[in-house]
């Protein structure tokens, strides 16, 4: 096994991190190391560091994928799985190199094949790696079919139609199973149909596939619901934006009032405020949003997230701006209350005096429990002076805003 290693020159390619020449002692530790490419330790986290690295792939990869195909398929290799998780991350990269170590993976399909004809959790993750190779998928179609109807384990079948997705197969026997699957009694299996339904987008859609999606579209974590259950990572794979173009108006509308009534109630997340704007504020350019042009449902979705803004429990962690919205409690409270939005006066001192915000306060002399005015976040109460170096860091509790730390020179 890897008799051919040696013969490539891997000191004059590149990965991540420069020259390559660390990769063949790494491919050879494959041959016996069992840590997974979870283990910081073991040369797979290495090789998912170097020669592929954050969706990226390198001048490199595409030498190493055949020795990696070949451990794949060596039923002594310990780490087949992981090996092949790298196989497909591997063929769907993304760089100036990324023909050539896809093409590499593409060359190994009769490999790749023969690994599906073994156990369950091997065949499914190499029918992953099968499913990248989308000019193959007159072939992978059929074959990801022909494994359903003999897959008793409910998750790996779920895997299988996640697959169909991914493999871009739109064939009538592909759409009318996945829709078939909608009807299934278990959950993973319906949802797996669903987000493969919506990666296809058909048309027509398959009937259910709209209440399905709409279903789909109101839960908190997509990827979580496959976690550890699939021999591959979900990561990157599956996409709310694939729900929300098969939507018609009717179905996001019902799936935003299911939205706006869990963050009313409290129990909306990160994950469905996010979900909610996507339907709600879809604009790829946002201007501001105005208060005057709002609709009756964005209206009550901005009335829902205000008052989910005030109070202490955080239910987002990103930017509102990309939807147009505001960032400040202040803002949401008058957008809320049909008031538009002001621009900050930027001739405003950063920290002023609150009785005269004209007046720059110097952070320096700032004190626990005094009252100071920001000319974004409005009038606060510092917290905590901190002296770091040529800057000072303040703790400030905003009125409207909550508590912000500044560092200031």
């Amino acid at each position: 096994m890897l008799d051919r290693l040696d013969s490539i020159p891997w000191t004059k390619l590149t990965h991540a991190y420069g020259s390559a020449r660390d990769v063949p002692d790494l491919l050879r530790a494959l041959r016996t190391s069992p840590r997974g490419g979870h283990d910081e330790n073991s040369p797979l986290w290495c090789l998912f560091g170097t020669i592929w690295h954050q969706g990226t792939v390198y001048e490199a990869t595409s030498y190493a994928v055949p020795f990696l195909i070949e451990l794949a398929a060596n039923p002594l290799t310990p780490d087949r799985t992981g090996i092949l998780d790298l196989l497909a991350a591997i063929a769907r990269g993304d760089s100036n190199w990324a023909a050539q170590a896809h093409a590499a993976v593409a060359a190994g399909f009769d490999a790749l094949v023969a690994i599906t004809k073994e156990n369950s959790a091997i065949r499914l993750a190499a029918a992953h790696v099968l499913a990248q190779l989308l000019e193959h998928v007159n072939a992978v179609g059929p074959l990801l079919r022909g494994f359903l109807p003999v897959e008793t384990s409910s998750m790996w079948r779920a895997g299988l139609l996640l697959l169909l997705g991914q493999a871009g197969d739109r064939s009538p026997e592909s759409i009318s199973l996945l829709g078939s699957a909608l009807n299934s009694g278990e959950d993973v299996e319906r949802l797996a149909a669903t987000i493969s339904i919506a990666k296809l987008h058909p048309r027509p859609l398959p009937p259910g596939a709209q209440q399905a999606m709409v279903h789909a579209m109101t839960l908190d974590h997509l990827e979580e619901r496959f976690e550890g259950l699939l021999p591959w990572q979900q990561t990157g794979e599956i996409h709310r934006d694939d729900l929300r173009a098969c939507l018609d108006g009717s179905a996001r509308q019902e799936a935003a009032d299911i939205l706006i009534a869990e963050i009313e109630s409290g129990t909306g997340t990160h994950n469905k405020v996010a979900a909610l704007l996507d339907l709600l504020f879809p604009s790829a350019e946002p201007s501001p949003v105005k208060a005057s042009e709002l609709s009756p449902l964005q209206l009550r979705a901005v009335r829902a997230l205000a008052s989910a803004l005030s109070g202490e429990r955080r239910i987002f962690y990103s930017s509102f701006s990309r939807w147009g919205l505001p960032d400040m409690r202040r803002d949401w409270q008058n957008l809320a209350d049909g008031r538009e939005l002001t621009a900050v006066d930027m001739s405003l001192p950063m920290l002023a005096d609150l009785e005269n915000p004209q007046r720059e306060v110097r952070p320096q002399l700032l004190k626990s429990g005094q009252r100071v005015v920001h000319r974004a976040f409005g009038a606060g109460t510092v917290n905590q002076v901190e002296r770091t170096g040529n800057s000072t860091r303040v703790s400030v509790d905003f009125d409207y805003e909550g508590t912000k730390t500044l560092l200031l020179p």
